[in-house]
């Protein structure tokens, strides 16, 4: 999170600074409640085990997360734990308030879905949808928006027999589409007057932004949609799609779809009319400057990673990954994590989503101006988090994983080592150091001080 994100998450919080940086035990672990799941063979045929994220609210009140006990699966918000489902998202906040996406099979062929709110019954959560998507929350009034489907059944192998799905939102009631971006969930503009996704109408995939007028589908359709991310002042989007031009070969093979190949789809980031990234072998995971001025960029060639910046010639290092980059907040430097000794799946390599991927290898802070000059590089770590820049750009802050577990870095000072670490985030002075931290079963909101003086 760049921190002017911070900044704007904690601004529309009611609890004053002094208390956001001050420290308290948040929440303790249910007895007999753990945050992993029974461990079991994925279609893969590799030993898959389920674990819950932990996730605090902006102001530090409150901790959500799953709980695996012996009845099932919960929801939890601080000491409140929920009814049982069969199937829970991670949560997201609005304030202090966490919601899940949670669902329930009911009988051969049909499941129920709900967004849980710290109801204490299912009784409580009224009829639920069919099958609901991956939900957002208003920034408004924290309303839950997602994608349903209406007459949604669940086939013999596991497998949904699709139907059309729906759009609901705080407005009007949507089209039926006969495909959606509906496990990504849905971007809100800063003042929540808008909404953007992605449905499918014929073969094509289209942006469709909400209002309170209704849907409104963009003109230019994509062979698929993979990401899109919306500029800070919400003016426009940048896409991650397939490159169909024909200047590096956009696809493979007879069969292949246009910009699909045997490794994947070769896909671009398109702002507008502009191209970025077509004379690599894919390019995604767009990050705008906080002043929307800048687009930063994974690129990869032969299997290897670098990041570009608005229409750069060639990365400064290839790297076997890098996360997504994140802007200080003057947009004149950036900063990312580049792994060595890990794979990926072609398939999802450029997916906004693999900064959350298991990884193995060792992994380093890279530092670098736009222009890609001044590039320092840090300390190797088994795994790196939560890049946040000091809201004057002076001080990057992250989390790191080591022998002994998590702590935060921020310039010399490290903190103590806590078996999860949550966002990070900076007082406005850049002295002090806020973020979620688990020890064993307590869930803590712990501060760092960085001055000194």
């Amino acid at each position: 999170m760049t921190a002017a994100l911070v900044l704007l998450a904690l601004a529309g919080l009611s609890l004053p600074e002094e208390d956001l940086f001050t420290e308290r035990l948040v929440a303790t672990m249910p007895a007999g409640a753990a945050l992993e799941g029974t461990s079991f063979l994925d279609p893969n045929g590799e030993l898959f085990t389920p674990r819950s994220p932990v996730r605090w609210s902006p102001d530090g009140s409150q901790v959500a997360y799953v709980a695996y006990l012996a009845d099932g699966t919960h929801p939890v918000v601080g000491d409140e734990v929920g009814p049982a489902f069969d199937y829970i998202d991670p949560p997201v906040f609005h304030g202090n308030e966490g919601a899940f996406r949670v669902g329930n099979r009911e009988g051969k062929d049909r499941e129920v879905w709900w967004v849980w709110r710290g109801e204490a019954s299912i009784k409580q959560l009224g009829k639920g949808q069919d099958w609901i998507g991956a939900i957002a929350l208003s920034p408004d009034d924290g309303e839950a928006v997602f994608w349903t489907q209406p007459g949604a059944k669940v086939m013999a192998g596991g497998a949904y027999d699709r139907s059309n799905q729906v759009f609901q939102s705080p407005w009007k009631k949507g089209k039926q589409w006969s495909d959606a971006s509906s496990l990504t969930a849905p971007l809100f503009d800063p003042d929540g007057k808008r909404i953007y996704t992605a449905a499918m109408k014929g073969s094509e995939w289209f942006v469709l932004t909400i209002d309170k007028k209704g849907e409104h589908r963009a003109k230019q359709g994509f062979g698929m949609l993979q990401d899109m991310v919306l500029q800070p002042d919400g003016d426009g989007l940048a896409l991650v799609v397939p490159d169909t031009s024909p200047r590096r070969g956009g696809s493979s093979g007879p069969s292949a779809p246009p910009g699909f190949g045997s490794g994947g789809m070769k896909s671009v980031v398109q702002v507008g009319k502009e191209t970025f990234g077509a004379d690599f072998d894919s390019a995604g995971a767009p990050a705008y400057s906080a002043d929307g001025k800048h687009l930063a960029y994974k690129v990869k060639r032969k299997g290897q990673f670098g990041i570009l910046v608005d229409a750069g010639d060639e990365p400064v290092a290839w790297h076997d990954f890098v996360t997504t980059p994140v802007f200080g907040p003057k947009g004149k430097q950036l900063a990312y994590a580049a792994n060595q000794g890990t794979e990926v799946q072609p398939w999802f390599d450029m997916k906004l989503s693999m900064d959350r991927a298991d990884r193995t290898g060792t992994e380093q802070v890279v530092i670098q101006d736009r222009k890609g000059k001044q590039v320092e590089t840090g300390e190797h770590f088994q795994r790196i988090e939560g890049l946040t820049w000091s809201p004057d750009g002076e001080l990057l802050a992250f989390a790191a994983q080591g022998e002994e577990g998590w702590r935060v870095h921020a310039g010399d000072k490290v903190s103590d080592a806590y078996d999860h670490i949550g966002e990070l985030h900076f007082s406005k002075d850049g002295k002090r150091l806020a973020f979620g931290a688990r020890t064993e079963r307590e869930f803590w909101w712990r501060v760092l001080e960085l001055d000194t003086e």
